[in-house]
């Protein structure tokens, strides 16, 4: 009977660690997640924004979506995310490289708790090319 309740709460404890680690709710928090359709209509829409590849510098460099600038998640701070994104009023767009990445759910948490509008698009780079889409490469200097 004992080493059942031992596994009920080692379940219990392992269930609730993974649910925080991969889901978009930590501590309480909610990420603002947003649909492959909903990022296509800030794309073509007239609102202003700033799309953020949080992976490292080098899966920027092999390929990332136009318009996005590299912040990887392990670069971001307060000092860091003032350089990077000065308007704290623009909403940013994070991203990272598909569903089952957290990369993009992290940086936001992170990106919110320093005063930052964010919405993450968790479809990220596999979906973007799943859809149809191209990548692009940085040009090597």
């Amino acid at each position: 009977m004992k080493s059942l309740r031992f596994l009920t709460v080692l379940i219990s404890v392992f269930h609730v660690s993974c649910t925080a680690f991969a889901g978009t709710e930590v501590t309480g928090r909610s990420v603002k997640e947003i649909s492959y359709e909903e990022f296509g209509a800030y794309r073509g829409g007239k609102e202003n924004f700033t799309l953020v590849d949080v992976l490292s510098r080098e899966s920027y460099e092999k390929g990332h979506i136009e318009g996005a600038i590299s912040f990887p998640l392990d670069t971001i701070n307060k000092k860091t995310a003032a350089r990077a994104l000065s308007n704290k009023a623009r909403t940013v767009i994070v991203y990272c490289g598909g569903f089952k990445c957290h990369a993009s759910t992290k940086a936001a948490l992170k990106l919110e708790k320093l005063g930052y509008n964010v919405l993450d698009y968790k479809g990220g780079l596999e979906e973007w090319q799943n859809k149809g889409n191209k990548l692009l490469e940085e040009e090597r200097r």
